[in-house]
This record gives C-alpha cells, structure tokens and sequence, in this order.
C-alpha cells in the first residue's frame, strides 16, 4: 500500500470523524469500511481471556513486531478511540495463534486499549514494591 498523499489522508479523516457520529441501526457488532458510510454487520467476539499487559520501557513509534503504541491522554477519561494503519508496506496477509498457542489462523490480532498504569491494592503484598517498576494496576479494554 503506497502512502497517502495529503488530501487522501486528510478525506480519510474526515471520513472517520464523521463515521464517529453516524448511530449503528442497533446493538451489535459492525464495521463500516471507507469510503462506505453505512455500517456493515459482522459477528461479535470474544477476546482471549488471558491478560496482555502493556510492554515496560521505551515504546517505539512503529507497530508490530511486538512493538505497542502508547497514546497520552490529556485528563479525564477515555470515551472514544479512533485509529487506523495508513501506511503499511510489504503485507500481503496476516494470520497468528489463538491465545499464543497452536497453528495460525487468517485475522487473528486483537486491538486493547490500556489505562495509564496506576497504585492499586490489587498489589498489597507484592515482593516488587519499587514505586516506578513495581507492581502497578491497570485496566484493559479489548476491542
């Protein structure tokens, strides 16, 4: 996939503001695909039940290769997520393991959404006390 030129991203990102705000036509799982602005319906699932916590250290500014992106927000709380992948070279599939075990299979990824790590009594009586490298709560949401 070639970069996008300015107005082809700029259009894009208007598409997904505007996209934002169209209601879905009930509860459910859909996805709307640009530059397409009605909702497809698709099947909902579950994620994986097991914790993926965010990466300690540095966080590169690339995606995948078992690199995490760490978006900053300003206060309050997380209401909305908007994103996308607008340059991507070299990919012609994408498959991976359920759970991290097993074979791989077409369209396994997850996409989680993280809180800042925060003090929390889940750690109460944790050997790793240390106040920036110990134990710390947060909260996952899977999309």
């Amino acid at each position: 996939m070639a970069a996008l030129s300015p107005e082809e991203r700029q259009k894009r990102e208007e598409w997904q503001k505007s996209m934002s705000q169209v209601p879905l036509p009930k509860k459910g799982c859909f996805r709307a695909v640009y530059p397409s602005i009605e909702w497809q319906e698709t099947p909902c699932t579950t994620g994986p039940a097991y914790p993926m916590p965010p990466r300690r250290g540095p966080r590169p500014l690339t995606v995948g290769n078992s690199s995490d992106v760490s978006p900053q927000v300003p206060s309050g709380f997380i209401s909305t997520a908007i994103g996308s992948f607008d340059s991507v070279t070299g990919v012609t599939s994408e498959s991976g393991p359920i759970a991290n075990t097993g074979p791989s299979f077409p369209d396994t990824y997850t996409l989680q959404i993280n809180t800042e790590q925060f003090k929390s009594t889940a750690c109460a009586g944790s050997p790793n006390t240390d106040p920036n490298t110990g134990c710390r709560g947060w909260q996952a949401v899977r999309i």
